[in-house]
């Protein structure tokens, strides 16, 4: 069976005002299917850009109703970052692949996608330190991504949020709901 796996994400959190400010947060990972017969379906992509990104939506919805299997895969984590929220969604992603296809991962995350795409291999030459000279944040999560990125080779895609896109839609609306009950729970 041939095809590509697409994979939406987003990561989430959640304030609980008073002191300490305690954070919650949750990720999602939306992994779907799209076997080579179906996207045969779909008209070539259009540009990014600032005129046709209307079309760019419509062609990623699109393409998200021809995906013929689902998995959703969901955590949420006390203390944490939104960066780091959203990075773990992109790796809980990826160690769910088998090897063997096609991967593209689709994020609202612009330091995700630059991160994995161009600032980490930086870092590592660089010792894991930034531009600045500062300690990597989220070392632990980026080598691991590391290790993904070299055994699927993911391409990466930055979208814009909340723009009706319904993969991101499906993991924004999860992650937000992990990072909640995480949050309610303390209220109780």
């Amino acid at each position: 069976m041939s095809g590509r796996v697409l994979i939406y994400t987003d990561g989430a959190t959640r304030k609980l005002k008073g002191k300490p400010i305690r954070t919650f947060g949750g990720w999602a990972t939306v992994i779907l299917w799209l076997p080579d017969s179906e996207a045969k379906r779909l008209p070539p992509r259009p540009p990014r850009t600032r005129d046709s990104y209307g079309e760019f939506i419509e062609w990623l919805n699109a393409e998200y109703a021809l995906c013929s299997h689902t998995k959703i895969l969901q955590g949420s984590e006390r203390g944490t970052t939104n960066n780091r929220m959203e990075l773990t969604a992109i790796l809980e992603g990826l160690k769910a692949v088998k090897e063997g296809h096609p991967v593209v991962v689709y994020t609202d995350s612009e330091y995700s996608q630059k991160g994995l795409e161009a600032w980490v291999d930086e870092w590592v030459q660089d010792e894991w330190t930034t531009a600045l000279g500062e300690p990597v944040k989220n070392k632990d999560l980026w080598e691991q991504l590391l290790c993904q990125r070299e055994r699927l080779a993911p391409i990466l895609v930055h979208i814009r949020g909340h723009r009706g896109i319904e993969g991101n839609e499906r993991a924004d609306s999860l992650a937000g709901t992990q990072a909640q009950f995480l949050k309610n729970l303390e209220d109780i």
